[in-house]
């Protein structure tokens, strides 16, 4: 089988692993800079070219499809001979597999022994916001008792994780979710949960499926709406809210759609790790997440290099994250401050359970960002008991009351936060009790306990629909 592949950008550099098992004759792209160039020894062609060359199927490798389907379709290209990205699965005799404590079975033969089952729908498998919110309600799930299965558009580091907790998981849904074998795997399951808008492209597919449908939504960054202004008409969808953030935004786009709120939970491990607590003279602040403008880490390190030298002493500051931005000039700002601003500690991105280790050595989490619904670290320092600093873009501070239960700091405000950090370095002794006070919060928003009564509520009223 000859196939050329349209398309060299991100989607193809997610995938290109599992395309290379397959035998590419040429790579076609739009973009004249590409073009005459290779891609390990594979000629990178122009769309008029196609024509040359025989070929068993093209293969659309970008998200934005219809153009390049009419574009191949004006250039009597077969449509039997066009594959669009969600359809590779189509390419080879491999059947779609579920991952169980580490070994592959296939899909047909899981749901044999898992009747009443709930799937959970992410974009990917890497250790960010809401596979992790999926992952925690998947257990409460389990709890409710259902059988449960974790799918995601592409893998990542996450599964191992999964694999940990005995959750069953499948990979590479953008691969197949386009083929009528996936559409029919659908109809097994008691509830469908959507995790975020991003998987707007796959939901818009289900037109004909009749399982109910949680779309549970986290985004208040205006861009995640853009191209998005109409939602699909299934009326098996209910929509939820990660917060009220994510309702506001929600109902500015959607007016007549209505949405309920519904926070994540986590779970309560504050009790295993309370005894690794050391003791450390200064005041050991973190800020934990994703290296990238969205977080604001240049926000933190601004203020942190303002601070007068007799604060600057009091402080031990902690860096987590991995590097997931790709604007260069904010690359280099935190490459000139890893190199300039040596009272500070860079630390890769920890596994979940490593990270809650962790929690019990900090005093103060700072989350400075520019758009954050419901940051996860946030609520995980909450529930270790942590004083938290956020800024008023960050869903908790809907929460928060300043100097009470934590502080907030209006967002890009560098002066704001300095002076936030100097208040608790002359005011230490009061960081316990603001702490456990934060912890109330948790309790009252984020526990086991409030996630099962309001989702046992919801399964309820969609199951009987």
């Amino acid at each position: 089988m000859d196939i050329i592949v349209w398309g060299t950008g991100g989607l193809f550099q997610k995938f290109k692993e599992y395309l290379f098992q397959i035998n590419i004759i040429r790579f076609c792209d739009n973009d004249i800079r590409k073009q005459g160039s290779c891609i390990n020894g594979i000629e990178i062609i122009s769309p008029d070219e196609i024509v040359n060359y025989e070929f068993s199927y093209i293969v659309i490798m970008t998200y934005n499809t219809s153009n390049i389907y009419q574009k191949l379709t004006e250039m009597k290209i077969p449509a039997n001979k066009i594959l669009l990205y969600n359809q590779v699965l189509l390419l080879t005799n491999k059947q779609i597999s579920v991952q169980r404590n580490g070994s592959e079975i296939l899909f047909d033969k899981w749901k044999e022994k898992n009747k009443k089952a709930v799937l959970l729908l992410s974009h990917q498998f890497g250790y960010s916001g809401v596979p992790v919110a999926l992952k925690n309600m998947a257990l409460i799930i389990k709890k409710m008792g259902y059988s449960v299965l974790m799918a995601a558009g592409s893998g990542g580091s996450f599964t191992e994780e999964l694999r940990l907790l005995g959750l069953d998981y499948m990979e590479n849904v953008d691969l197949c979710y386009g083929t009528e074998c996936f559409k029919g795997i659908l109809s097994h399951f008691s509830i469908i949960i959507v995790g975020t808008l991003d998987l707007y492209r796959i939901v818009e597919t289900w037109k004909k499926i009749n399982v109910p449908v949680l779309w549970w939504i986290h985004e208040t960054y205006e861009m995640y709406y853009e191209g998005k202004n109409i939602l699909p008409d299934n009326r098996n969808i209910k929509y939820l809210a990660g917060g009220n953030r994510v309702k506001k935004i929600f109902k500015k786009h959607y007016l007549n759609t209505e949405i309920e709120k519904l926070q994540y939970y986590i779970p309560d491990t504050k009790h295993k790790y309370c005894e690794n607590r050391k003791h450390n003279h200064m005041i050991t602040v973190a800020m934990i997440g994703a290296i990238d403008p969205r977080k604001a880490q240049d926000v933190f390190l601004v203020a942190v290099k303002q601070l007068p030298k007799k604060y600057i002493c009091k402080f031990k500051f902690i860096i987590i994250g991995k590097m997931t931005c790709k604007d260069q000039a904010f690359i280099n700002i935190i490459e000139n401050a890893k190199i300039a601003m040596r009272q500070i500690e860079w630390m890769e991105e920890l596994p979940q359970e490593e990270l809650d280790q962790y929690y019990e050595n900090i005093d103060v989490l700072i989350c400075p960002s520019r758009d954050d619904p419901m940051p996860i670290v946030v609520t995980q320092a909450m529930m270790h008991e942590k004083t938290c600093i956020v800024s008023d873009e960050v869903g908790q501070a809907e929460f928060i009351i300043h100097k009470k239960n934590g502080f907030i700091f209006k967002s890009e405000d560098r002066r704001a936060l300095k002076e936030t950090l100097m208040w608790v370095a002359d005011h230490r002794e009061c960081l316990s009790m603001i702490g456990r006070e934060s912890r109330e919060i948790y309790d009252r928003e984020f526990s086991e306990k409030i996630m099962l009564e309001k989702l046992s509520v919801i399964f309820q009223e969609v199951i009987q629909e």
